[in-house]
């Protein structure tokens, strides 16, 4: 696939802003790094008709430089940027971290870690949990971006000027937001939390600290594991094989067979259709657990406890400034009201220690 060509940068930006198209550059601006400790990093990727993204470019930002790196060019590889993502000494920033991380530790077969993630940041400061980084740059730093581009086609070349100069920007910012963002956690004693909260994210805490142990909760993980096999084989969206909403409908109709088998997807065969219907019916039969489901709504007074705990959160965001969201949701104080034993982020860490504990409390007729 075609580069930038050689005229393309010198034309159009500054000395501090690179591109990088090939190996050597690569090599070269990887040597520079040495003495960096906070890099700022962003991909445009693309994932409209695949499963597998196809990541199109990495952004970095350092101290005084904006690089944006061609990784559809085949004179590039990428290997060198493995021993910078690696690097604990170096921290790493994003915004709403997930899917970089997703595609850079899968590209690279690594674990990235000593991260720190703006959108978060900043729902430990009373800001939406769901914050977008535009919004951010404007309420922190007082500057409109243009986000025009965002929905752009990443995989053409040339790369348009519009196209790069915001690529850079969503990395020169996101480096700008990290000093108001960590000092502001720091005076308000909430940098402790920030960082419990990224190893938390790295180390997908709370994926693995739920434990399954709710029957119901293992078949519908079954059930999406086994789109997710057959969305990997053929490189599709998860959604081109069944949408999530038909998950629960597998599980809960009386009409299973009627409903699985007349999937309309070409990605599905019949053989599959029959073993995701079986291996349903046998799992339900063994388990005997499709009543437990039928009947899993809250009582009124399980309900009357949901409204109390939803309000202290309501009240404990409030307090401690920190995005509602962040702490818990509806999902988590039910299992805390349904559960002997919840297992969920509500108890975990400083979650515990500024809602969990006393969720419990009311939970149990307590008084505060």
């Amino acid at each position: 696939m075609a580069g930038f060509g050689a005229n393309y940068l010198a034309s159009q930006f500054s000395d501090n802003s690179t591109i990088i198209s090939n190996s050597i550059q690569l090599k070269n601006f990887i040597k520079s790094l040495s003495q960096e400790k906070i890099i700022s990093f962003d991909t445009e990727f693309m994932r409209h008709n695949t499963y597998w993204p196809v990541l199109c470019s990495i952004q970095m930002h350092t101290k005084n430089n904006s690089i944006l790196i061609d990784t559809l060019n085949r004179e590039i590889n990428l290997e060198p940027l493995k021993a910078i993502l690696s690097d604990n000494k170096i921290l790493k920033i994003f915004h709403a971290h997930t899917q970089d991380l997703e595609i850079l530790n899968n590209l690279f077969n690594i674990k990235i870690s000593n991260i720190f993630d703006t959108q978060i940041a900043a729902s430990f400061l009373g800001y939406d949990d769901q914050i977008s980084y535009q919004k951010l740059v404007e309420k922190i730093l007082d500057i409109e971006l243009d986000k025009k581009e965002r929905i752009s086609d990443w995989s053409s070349r040339p790369l348009s000027k519009k196209q790069v100069i915001y690529a850079l920007n969503d990395v020169k910012y996101l480096y700008k937001l990290y000093k108001p963002l960590f000092e502001k956690l720091s005076r308000e004693k909430k940098a402790d939390w920030m960082k419990e909260e990224m190893k938390l994210c790295v180390n997908n805490i709370f994926e693995k600290s739920e434990k399954q142990d709710n029957k119901y909760s293992v078949l519908y993980k079954k059930i999406y594991d086994f789109r997710e096999k057959i969305a990997q084989k053929n490189n599709v969206p998860r959604k081109w094989i069944f949408e999530d909403k038909l998950i629960r409908d597998f599980i809960m109709s009386k009409d299973r067979k009627n409903l699985v088998m007349k999937l309309k997807s070409k990605f599905i065969d019949l053989s599959e259709k029959t073993n995701l219907y079986n291996f349903i019916e046998i799992y339900l039969q063994n388990n005997h657990i499709i009543n437990n489901i039928r009947n899993k709504k809250l009582t009124s007074t399980q309900n009357k406890l949901l409204s109390k705990i939803s309000t202290y959160l309501d009240k404990t965001s409030i307090m401690y400034n920190v995005s509602r969201g962040l702490i818990s949701n509806r999902k988590d104080i039910e299992e805390i009201i349904l559960n002997d034993y919840p297992d969920n982020k509500s108890l975990f860490g400083w979650r515990k220690e500024i809602f969990g504990n006393n969720a419990l409390i009311i939970k149990n007729g307590e008084n505060l």
